[in-house]
């Protein structure tokens, strides 16, 4: 099952994706997130708002050099939601997933994302324009089950965050259809995720800022 996953979600990305930069899909294919990456030696993607993940991972800075703390990584993964689920057909669902994000890489003009499903089963949403950031779907089947997003990037642009936020609102719209969709039609135990909190999607739509509808 896991080798025909990824064998559709290479046909469905070369089918649909665009052409990025070659330092863009190299950084991307070799390694998602940052200790992958600033241990590969492999060039990451720069912009205007400075490369995607920092080597500069600690520092004092005023307060720190007074009381000897240190300031927050900037290559540590910002949580923006994490969804408690009953129960999760991982394998279905991180395709299921997989797809809708490969046919949102020309969202809102062609070649805006990057979507890429990493070794160890991380989706993957590489913003192309400005290469200052990124956010990762990561399925869990722990305790049920869980589906956790982070952004990565010291210093994603503001053009960046906008973006994400219209995504993550489609992402969120997705995951509601598969877990509540036709529920005259479709008993739970024959769902790709059951949701622990039903306002379990809500919650997670009230992080993001509200979409313009």
């Amino acid at each position: 099952l896991t080798e025909m996953i990824s064998f559709l979600f290479l046909i469905a990305t070369l089918a649909l994706a665009a052409r990025p930069s070659a330092a863009f899909v190299a950084s991307s294919l070799v390694s998602s997130r940052q200790h992958r990456i600033l241990q590969s030696g492999v060039s990451t993607p720069t912009s205007a708002a400075g490369p995607l993940f920092s080597e500069e991972s600690s520092g004092g800075g005023l307060f720190g050099g007074l009381f000897g703390g240190k300031k927050a990584d900037p290559n540590e993964p910002k949580e923006l939601f994490n969804i408690p689920l009953e129960s999760i057909k991982s394998g279905g669902l991180r395709l299921a997933l997989s797809l809708h994000c490969i046919g949102q890489q020309n969202t809102p003009d062609k070649g805006t994302w990057l979507a890429n499903q990493a070794d160890d089963g991380v989706i993957e949403m590489w913003y192309n324009p400005d290469q200052s950031g990124m956010f990762s779907v990561t399925l869990s089947e722990e305790d049920g089950g869980g589906i956790l997003v982070e952004r990565h990037g010291p210093a994603p642009s503001l053009v960046y965050q906008l973006q994400e936020s219209l995504q993550l609102h489609k992402l969120l719209d997705e995951i509601e259809v598969l877990a509540i969709g036709n529920e005259e039609e479709i008993e739970d135990e024959n769902r790709l995720l059951v949701l622990k909190d039903k306002d379990g999607i809500d919650k997670a739509r009230a992080t993001l800022p509200a979409r313009n509808e």
